[in-house]
């Protein structure tokens, strides 16, 4: 259950505490300082809200008191016009040198991902990362297997995806299934909750710009995250847990080469309501 360490010296009972909970489990307690009722604490979700709102840091959540901080960032927001121009220049990379990623990097990247927002802050996303092309390969061979089998057993997979056309490209040396990627990444949740999915998308989505932005290239990996759904081999030998579903793979490594102009683009549709 949700503890609170609150230092009444500071508290000045402004109450954004109680206002921002979104959970609304806190309360102006005695005396006006904030407190969560005995009977509330079970629906407090741990976000953090409240610690984070005080302007005079003088409330603490004791759930992971390790992992407190009190440094605030150097910039809060980003300018809207890097912003934009990073998310227009990323490309999905599907030519990748040999180089691997540093630990330390992916640390980090990694690291950030625990503040990736999640419904009702579950924090449920979990992940596996295969490091080493030679890795990779071990299983896109096995992904390629299935492929094969789609092949002869679904003709009109077979039309949709041109899986002759993949097939034959990787038997002779251009795979086309993980592009000889030195890294992939997948994440995975438990199927009882609720927002899971919705969870590792985001996670992902997330991932893929915290790599971009240290420079290394990224790709979304829809035939492989089919093949992984599909293909019982190919789960048991990533030694995912029978009892979570899988979120979405991610290949990513440094690019052979580097792109100096945004590709058009259709207009964005967008309808707003009401009309002004």
């Amino acid at each position: 259950m949700s503890k609170i360490a609150l230092d009444n010296s500071k508290c000045n009972k402004c109450g954004l505490c109680v206002k921002d909970c979104p959970a609304d489990v806190m309360t102006a307690g005695s005396g006006g300082f904030p407190e969560i009722p005995e009977t509330r604490r079970p629906f407090c979700i741990r976000c953090g809200h409240c610690e984070a709102v005080c302007p005079e840091r003088a409330l603490v959540l004791q759930f992971r008191p390790a992992d407190k901080t009190n440094e605030r960032p150097k910039t809060e927001s980003l300018a809207p016009e890097q912003l934009e121009a990073f998310l227009r220049y990323r490309r999905s990379i599907r030519d990748f040198k040999d180089a691997a990623v540093p630990r330390q990097d992916l640390d980090a990247a990694f690291g950030a991902l625990k503040y990736s927002p999640t419904g009702g802050n579950s924090q449920g996303v979990k992940w596996l990362v295969v490091n080493g092309q030679n890795e990779v390969r071990k299983f896109t061979e096995i992904a390629v297997d299935w492929m094969k089998f789609l092949k002869e057993s679904d003709p009109e997979a077979k039309l949709k995806f041109s899986l002759d056309h993949f097939i034959e490209a990787y038997e002779k040396g251009n795979d086309l299934f993980c592009r000889n990627a030195p890294h992939l990444a997948v994440n995975y949740y438990s199927p009882l909750n609720g927002s899971g999915a919705t969870d590792a998308i985001i996670a992902m989505t997330q991932l893929e710009l915290l790599l971009s932005s240290r420079g290394i290239g990224t790709c979304w990996g829809g035939f492989f995250i089919m093949a992984i759904k599909s293909w019982k081999p190919l789960q048991t030998a990533l030694e995912l847990p029978e009892d979570f579903s899988v979120g979405y793979a991610l290949m990513f490594g440094y690019p052979s080469f580097q792109y100096h102009s945004v590709p058009r683009r259709k207009k964005v549709q967008v309808r707003y309501f009401p009309e002004r």
